[in-house]
């Protein structure tokens, strides 16, 4: 499997090729680790996509649970906002529960949340994903939801959370 994502290069852009890694990589069920990844990148002998892979390595995250997720992470990290953390944990005071966010900004309470076509289509997920949502904004949170039509202009949604970032107080370079 490592080689087949080291083959993977020649074929997929680089942020699909991170998501294919960060699928391989996710803490919930990974099917390999970083470092056979890194040996079958050193041990990898084709040139068609040789150049990529070190750098998509360096870009995997196993906090990653989705493709959208790792597609917008890749995007946000490429741009000058600041990078997100990947599913982060957020204890909630008013109800006495713990969530994690897609991706989340915790400095300026800013989180970013993937709605898959699952989270509308399951009764008992759609209930949920609103009350966790509105249970974080009651704390202070910012929430922002996407869905898998806005991955496809990932530069809208950048703009998206820049505005919302720089509503928290960002700025450039801070």
């Amino acid at each position: 499997m490592e080689r087949t994502w080291c083959d993977l290069a020649a074929k997929l852009s680089f942020a699909d090729l991170v998501a294919a890694g960060d699928y391989l990589l996710c803490w919930e069920d990974p099917k390999t680790t970083v470092e056979r990844l890194k040996d079958a990148v050193d041990q990898y002998t084709s040139q068609r996509g040789r150049a990529v892979l070190p750098v998509a390595l360096a870009a995997l995250c196993p906090r990653s649970r989705s493709r959208p997720e790792s597609l917008l992470r890749v995007a946000l990290v490429a741009s000058p906002l600041p990078d997100p953390i990947p599913n982060f944990g957020v204890h909630l005071v008013l109800s006495r529960r713990n969530i994690e966010i897609d991706l989340a900004y915790p400095k300026y309470k800013v989180g970013l949340e993937y709605q898959g076509d699952h989270h509308r289509e399951e009764v008992g997920q759609w209930r949920r994903d609103v009350k966790r949502g509105n249970d974080a904004v009651d704390e202070g949170w910012s929430m922002l939801y996407f869905t898998g039509d806005d991955t496809k202009d990932l530069a809208e949604l950048l703009t998206r959370v820049e505005r919302r970032l720089r509503q928290r107080g960002w700025r450039d370079g801070c």
